[in-house]
């Protein structure tokens, strides 16, 4: 079953739908694509989840941005994920923007639930 929310946020509007969440901005343009995860590997975003996640990103024209907390960084840069310091069991939002970025979205959203 598909459901929809639409929540006030600070960089304009959220529209949620499944598990992934539009930002709104000023014009009702989509600024970005938002979705979370939780890491299902006991070691955590390692070496070699976090390679894989870096080449699947690269693959991506838009920008992709991983977030744990208040820490950040560039999903297309391992250093900046392992930075993260992720461990099993939490919770990560990966934010996509870019001309593509719906598409792009479904498919890392895809890629993360299988193999992280």
């Amino acid at each position: 079953m598909r459901w929809s929310i639409t929540v006030i946020c600070f960089r304009g509007t959220k529209r949620i739908t499944g598990n992934a969440v539009s930002v709104i901005g000023q014009k009702g343009r989509i600024d970005m694509v938002c979705f979370t995860f939780t890491v299902k590997d006991e070691m955590g975003l390692h070496a070699r989840p976090a390679g894989l996640l870096v080449k699947e990103a690269g693959k991506c024209s838009s920008k992709v941005t991983i977030k744990k907390g208040e820490k950040t960084g560039d999903a297309k840069r391992i250093f900046n994920i392992m930075g993260l310091s992720v461990k099993g069991g939490e919770e990560v939002e990966i934010m996509v923007e870019g001309e593509k970025e719906q598409e792009e979205a479904a498919v890392l959203e895809r890629f993360v639930t299988e193999h992280i």
